[in-house]
């Protein structure tokens, strides 16, 4: 079962990685579960009026270049109660949808809404920076990797904007096939970031593999 929510008019802000110092091999702070965190979404709407001359109104009709934007999810089902459809079109080079995923203990926080290309896949790239798998900032094999011991897990991956009115089956899916579509014909198949324990498919360009795919 595909994605499909009511399109929610609270404010669409632009979604930005931010990325702190950060010491010891790229391994993040143990946090905790404090969103206070090296790697955090900001929402960065005030810094998108200043730009604007403070007159940017966010859209609140989705078009072809949106995300399911969520925040501190503690599950695919919560992203999908607390998220809404984000329009990409304040972005001011070309959108992505970004996905974080954090884990630490037993706690889970998934965060996912519109970012910049090149910002986003910067972010990815710091997923497994490090001499050792338990010193990368991504560690996704097994819970003992966000362990008191390592500390949190913090996860990045990019995968391209939807249109959420005429095609809402290319948007992130949070019920039943869940994940990233990947575009694939004539069965859908779906990437899934909470079980998805091979490096390989994190440090993947997904948007690329769904380009390939669609045009297939």
């Amino acid at each position: 079962m595909i994605l499909m929510a009511a399109f929610s008019k609270t404010t669409f802000g632009q979604i930005n990685f931010a990325m702190m110092p950060n010491g010891g091999g790229g391994r993040p702070t143990n946090t905790n579960g404090d969103d206070n965190t090296q790697f955090q979404y900001a929402l960065d709407v005030e810094n998108i009026n200043q730009k604007n001359g403070g007159s940017y109104a966010p859209p609140v009709t989705p078009t072809a270049n949106t995300c399911w934007s969520c925040k501190a999810a503690e599950s695919y089902d919560d992203c999908l109660q607390k998220g809404n459809f984000e329009v990409c079109d304040h972005i001011g080079q070309e959108p992505v949808c970004g996905l974080e995923i954090r884990r630490y203990l037993s706690s889970t926080r998934i965060y996912t809404g519109c970012a910049p290309k090149k910002g986003c896949e910067a972010l990815r790239n710091q997923n497994f920076i490090g001499p050792y798998k338990w010193r990368t900032q991504c560690r996704i094999e097994t819970p003992a990797l966000w362990s008191r011991r390592f500390g949190e897990s913090v996860c990045r991956q990019c995968f391209s904007t939807c249109d959420a009115i005429n095609n809402p089956g290319a948007c992130l899916s949070l019920q039943s096939d869940v994940g990233v579509p990947l575009l694939t014909l004539p069965v859908e198949t779906y990437w899934d970031p909470l079980t998805a324990t091979d490096r390989t498919t994190w440090s993947q360009d997904l948007v690329e593999v769904q380009i390939a795919n669609n045009q297939g």
